[in-house]
Protein backbone atom coordinates (compact mmCIF):
# COMPACT_ATOMS: atom_id res chain seq x y z
CA UNK A 1 0.00 0.00 0.00
CA UNK A 2 2.93 2.45 1.04
CA UNK A 3 4.54 1.90 -2.78
CA UNK A 4 0.86 2.15 -4.44
CA UNK A 5 1.02 5.23 -2.79
CA UNK A 6 4.36 6.63 -3.43
CA UNK A 7 4.04 5.81 -7.16
CA UNK A 8 0.60 7.53 -7.41
CA UNK A 9 2.54 10.52 -5.52
CA UNK A 10 5.22 10.26 -8.35
CA UNK A 11 2.95 10.09 -10.80
CA UNK A 12 0.99 13.47 -9.62
CA UNK A 13 4.27 15.18 -9.31
CA UNK A 14 5.34 14.31 -13.09
CA UNK A 15 1.69 16.00 -14.15
CA UNK A 16 1.92 18.67 -12.34
CA UNK A 17 5.38 19.78 -13.94
CA UNK A 18 4.36 18.35 -17.16
CA UNK A 19 1.70 20.88 -17.10
CA UNK A 20 4.08 23.97 -15.49
CA UNK A 21 6.51 22.84 -18.49
CA UNK A 22 3.90 23.17 -21.08
CA UNK A 23 2.70 26.33 -20.17
CA UNK A 24 6.00 28.03 -19.97
CA UNK A 25 6.61 26.59 -23.11
CA UNK A 26 3.56 27.77 -24.65
CA UNK A 27 3.98 31.15 -23.17
CA UNK A 28 7.42 31.76 -24.64
CA UNK A 29 6.16 30.93 -28.21
CA UNK A 30 3.13 33.31 -27.95
CA UNK A 31 4.80 36.03 -26.44
CA UNK A 32 7.95 35.56 -29.15
CA UNK A 33 5.05 35.62 -31.84
CA UNK A 34 3.39 38.88 -30.34
CA UNK A 35 6.63 40.36 -30.59
CA UNK A 36 7.37 40.27 -34.20
CA UNK A 37 4.14 40.15 -35.67
CA UNK A 38 3.37 43.95 -33.12
CA UNK A 39 6.53 44.86 -34.71
CA UNK A 40 5.39 44.19 -37.73
CA UNK A 41 2.21 46.03 -37.22
CA UNK A 42 3.96 49.21 -36.18
CA UNK A 43 7.32 48.94 -38.64
CA UNK A 44 5.81 47.38 -41.89
CA UNK A 45 8.01 49.81 -44.16
CA UNK A 46 11.21 49.96 -41.89
CA UNK A 47 13.57 48.53 -44.28
CA UNK A 48 12.33 50.76 -46.93
CA UNK A 49 13.01 54.29 -45.04
CA UNK A 50 15.77 53.08 -44.02
CA UNK A 51 16.77 52.59 -47.29
CA UNK A 52 15.51 55.51 -49.51
CA UNK A 53 16.86 58.23 -46.30
CA UNK A 54 20.11 56.71 -47.08
CA UNK A 55 19.75 57.70 -50.04
CA UNK A 56 18.64 60.95 -49.69
CA UNK A 57 21.21 61.74 -46.64
CA UNK A 58 24.01 60.76 -49.54
CA UNK A 59 22.04 62.88 -52.27
CA UNK A 60 22.21 66.04 -50.12
CA UNK A 61 25.79 65.18 -49.00
CA UNK A 62 26.58 65.42 -52.69
CA UNK A 63 25.00 68.24 -53.18
CA UNK A 64 26.90 69.95 -50.38
CA UNK A 65 29.87 69.37 -52.28
CA UNK A 66 29.17 69.83 -55.75
CA UNK A 67 30.12 65.73 -56.05
CA UNK A 68 28.82 65.68 -59.22
CA UNK A 69 29.31 61.86 -60.09
CA UNK A 70 27.77 60.77 -57.28
CA UNK A 71 24.76 62.89 -58.24
CA UNK A 72 24.33 61.63 -61.21
CA UNK A 73 24.61 57.95 -60.15
CA UNK A 74 21.29 59.18 -58.25
CA UNK A 75 19.35 59.88 -61.05
CA UNK A 76 16.10 58.54 -62.84
CA UNK A 77 17.19 56.18 -65.71
CA UNK A 78 15.14 58.20 -68.13
CA UNK A 79 16.78 61.14 -66.79
CA UNK A 80 19.91 59.90 -68.07
CA UNK A 81 18.85 58.33 -71.54
CA UNK A 82 18.45 62.15 -72.08
CA UNK A 83 20.83 64.14 -70.19
CA UNK A 84 24.42 62.92 -70.32
CA UNK A 85 27.03 63.18 -67.52
CA UNK A 86 28.86 66.18 -69.55
CA UNK A 87 25.38 68.20 -69.93
CA UNK A 88 24.54 67.49 -66.08
CA UNK A 89 27.90 68.89 -64.85
CA UNK A 90 28.32 72.00 -67.04
CA UNK A 91 24.49 72.78 -65.94
CA UNK A 92 25.81 72.32 -62.48
CA UNK A 93 23.75 69.25 -61.66
CA UNK A 94 20.38 71.29 -61.95
CA UNK A 95 19.19 69.88 -65.07
CA UNK A 96 15.51 68.95 -65.03
CA UNK A 97 12.91 67.08 -67.18
CA UNK A 98 9.78 69.22 -67.95
CA UNK A 99 7.05 67.03 -68.58
CA UNK A 100 4.66 69.87 -69.76
CA UNK A 101 6.12 69.63 -73.31
CA UNK A 102 5.25 66.33 -73.75
CA UNK A 103 2.45 65.64 -76.42
CA UNK A 104 1.71 62.79 -78.65
CA UNK A 105 3.91 63.83 -81.98
CA UNK A 106 6.80 64.67 -78.78
CA UNK A 107 6.87 62.32 -76.14
CA UNK A 108 9.98 62.91 -74.69
CA UNK A 109 10.48 65.91 -71.97
CA UNK A 110 12.63 69.03 -72.86
CA UNK A 111 15.45 69.45 -70.63
CA UNK A 112 15.27 73.20 -68.42
CA UNK A 113 17.84 74.49 -66.80
CA UNK A 114 16.45 76.99 -63.88
CA UNK A 115 18.15 80.26 -64.29
CA UNK A 116 20.15 81.73 -61.60
CA UNK A 117 19.06 85.16 -59.88
CA UNK A 118 21.96 85.30 -57.76
CA UNK A 119 25.11 83.84 -56.72
CA UNK A 120 25.03 81.87 -53.45
CA UNK A 121 27.17 79.65 -51.12
CA UNK A 122 25.36 76.65 -50.07
CA UNK A 123 26.74 75.33 -46.66
CA UNK A 124 24.42 72.54 -45.56
CA UNK A 125 20.71 70.75 -46.36
CA UNK A 126 18.78 69.29 -43.51
CA UNK A 127 15.47 66.66 -43.63
CA UNK A 128 12.76 67.86 -42.19
CA UNK A 129 10.54 65.06 -42.60
CA UNK A 130 9.67 62.45 -45.18
CA UNK A 131 6.93 60.51 -46.43
CA UNK A 132 6.25 56.67 -47.82
CA UNK A 133 3.57 56.35 -50.22
CA UNK A 134 1.01 53.33 -49.49
CA UNK A 135 2.60 51.33 -52.25
CA UNK A 136 6.51 51.80 -51.10
CA UNK A 137 6.80 52.71 -54.32
CA UNK A 138 7.72 56.84 -54.07
CA UNK A 139 9.19 58.47 -51.38
CA UNK A 140 8.87 62.65 -50.63
CA UNK A 141 11.42 64.16 -48.40
CA UNK A 142 10.83 67.68 -47.36
CA UNK A 143 14.37 70.04 -46.85
CA UNK A 144 15.74 73.18 -45.46
CA UNK A 145 18.82 74.50 -47.20
CA UNK A 146 21.03 76.49 -45.30
CA UNK A 147 22.61 78.93 -47.97
CA UNK A 148 24.93 82.40 -48.38
CA UNK A 149 23.15 84.71 -51.34
CA UNK A 150 24.74 87.63 -52.55
CA UNK A 151 22.34 90.15 -53.84
CA UNK A 152 23.39 92.53 -56.56
CA UNK A 153 22.37 95.53 -53.84
CA UNK A 154 24.28 93.41 -50.75
CA UNK A 155 27.77 95.32 -51.67
CA UNK A 156 29.39 91.68 -51.87
CA UNK A 157 28.20 91.28 -48.35
CA UNK A 158 26.73 87.40 -47.97
CA UNK A 159 23.03 87.39 -46.31
CA UNK A 160 22.19 83.93 -44.98
CA UNK A 161 18.95 82.18 -46.04
CA UNK A 162 17.14 78.99 -45.20
CA UNK A 163 15.27 77.52 -48.77
CA UNK A 164 12.79 75.30 -48.42
CA UNK A 165 12.20 72.72 -51.26
CA UNK A 166 11.35 68.65 -51.79
CA UNK A 167 12.68 65.72 -53.29
CA UNK A 168 10.90 63.34 -55.01
CA UNK A 169 12.16 59.29 -55.06
CA UNK A 170 10.88 56.47 -56.88
CA UNK A 171 11.87 52.63 -56.16
CA UNK A 172 12.68 50.45 -59.51
CA UNK A 173 13.82 46.98 -59.20
CA UNK A 174 14.38 47.58 -55.83
CA UNK A 175 16.89 50.57 -56.38
CA UNK A 176 15.94 54.23 -55.10
CA UNK A 177 16.19 57.08 -57.76
CA UNK A 178 15.50 60.59 -57.74
CA UNK A 179 12.94 62.20 -59.63
CA UNK A 180 14.37 65.71 -61.09
CA UNK A 181 11.81 67.27 -62.94
CA UNK A 182 10.36 70.49 -63.14
CA UNK A 183 7.42 70.97 -60.85
CA UNK A 184 4.93 74.49 -61.56
CA UNK A 185 2.72 74.07 -58.27
CA UNK A 186 6.28 75.28 -56.73
CA UNK A 187 7.89 76.74 -58.94
CA UNK A 188 7.06 79.08 -61.71
CA UNK A 189 8.47 80.22 -64.90
CA UNK A 190 11.34 82.71 -65.85
CA UNK A 191 8.71 85.47 -66.97
CA UNK A 192 6.79 84.91 -63.25
CA UNK A 193 3.80 83.42 -64.19
CA UNK A 194 2.74 80.31 -63.39
CA UNK A 195 1.91 77.54 -65.88
CA UNK A 196 -1.20 77.52 -66.92
CA UNK A 197 -1.77 73.66 -67.42
CA UNK A 198 0.03 71.79 -64.49
CA UNK A 199 2.04 68.74 -65.08
CA UNK A 200 -0.18 65.35 -63.84
CA UNK A 201 3.16 63.41 -62.27
CA UNK A 202 2.01 60.36 -60.50
CA UNK A 203 4.74 60.76 -57.60
CA UNK A 204 2.92 64.04 -56.31
CA UNK A 205 -0.54 62.34 -56.64
CA UNK A 206 0.72 59.36 -55.03
CA UNK A 207 -1.03 58.86 -51.37
CA UNK A 208 1.72 59.53 -48.67
CA UNK A 209 1.95 58.89 -44.98
CA UNK A 210 4.59 60.23 -42.84
CA UNK A 211 8.03 57.84 -42.23
CA UNK A 212 8.73 57.63 -38.17
CA UNK A 213 12.22 58.86 -38.44
CA UNK A 214 13.29 57.10 -35.12
CA UNK A 215 13.05 54.11 -37.35
CA UNK A 216 16.07 55.20 -38.97
CA UNK A 217 19.69 54.96 -37.71
CA UNK A 218 20.34 57.76 -34.81
CA UNK A 219 23.11 59.42 -36.51
CA UNK A 220 21.09 60.18 -39.55
CA UNK A 221 17.77 61.14 -37.57
CA UNK A 222 19.50 63.48 -35.37
CA UNK A 223 21.25 65.79 -38.47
Amino acid sequence: MKRSGVRSQESGVRIVLFYVLSFFLLSAVFFSCKTVINSEIRNPKSEIIKGVYHKEAAYLKARVSNDFNTLYSFQHPEYKTIINMDKFASSGGYSQLDYSSVTVQNPNPQVYIPPRQFNFILHDIKIEKFFIDKLGRYARFHTTQIMDIFLPMGRGIPVRREMKSIDYWEKINGEWFILNRVRHDTFTHISGAVTATPINLPEENAEYTEADISLVSPALAGQ
